[in-house]
């Protein structure tokens, strides 16, 4: 599947207390834990992974000297539908896994060899999108951030608490509302006028 090089298996275990350094299944304690797999050689590594903080099955795919990403990540770049499941959320039985990683396989299996044949145009599509999905969850957390922040400056507003409003609203990294701009202009203003009397 990866090729005719030899393959290489590597196999770690992580505490949450410390993600940097793999320690033994006895080490683990009470801690949440990490495991990886990692099948690899000159061409391509595969990486499986589960803990037991979200319960979830990842699988991963770079080649060469690329960057890791998820199978459902190169199956949209390539075109190519999900035939079964490759990653699982919130696996907590363990009659389970079997099922899981014979999915994975049959994924790998249908995936891996138009995967082993793309070329960089697909990497380049690959670290387009995923920079994309960035952008837009951060400015989705933006947008989150100045609804709350909107609420609490018409709260001071209405309060009349003008400089508190103008404290808020004045570094918002995102475009005020009209409403919004108008409580900040106002509020200025209030603020100017108190000083001069």
């Amino acid at each position: 599947m990866l090729g005719k090089h030899q393959l290489q298996l590597e196999i770690d275990v992580f505490s949450a207390q410390n993600l940097s350094k793999p320690v033994s299944p006895q080490e683990i304690g009470n801690s949440f834990f990490w495991i990886k797999a990692i099948l690899k050689n000159v061409r391509c590594a595969i990486k499986i992974s589960y803990g037991d903080r979200e319960f979830a099955v990842n699988t991963q795919l770079k080649l060469e000297a690329g960057d890791f990403f998820s199978l459902w990540e190169w199956n949209e770049v390539l075109g190519l539908s999900e035939p079964v499941r490759s990653s699982v959320a919130w696996l907590v039985e363990m009659e389970q896994i079997p099922t899981v990683v014979s999915d994975v396989l049959a994924a790998l299996e249908y995936s891996l060899p138009l995967i082993l044949n793309s070329d960089k145009a697909i990497q380049a599509q690959l670290n387009e999108r995923r920079e994309h999905r960035y952008q837009q969850a951060f400015r989705s957390e933006q947008e989150a951030d100045y609804q709350r922040t909107s609420a609490l400056a018409s709260e001071k507003f209405r309060s009349g608490n003008y400089s508190e409003t103008v404290k808020l609203l004045e570094n918002v990294p995102v475009s005020l509302s009209k409403s919004d701009t108008m409580k900040l202009s106002y509020s200025r203003k209030q603020i100017v006028l108190k000083n001069v009397v």
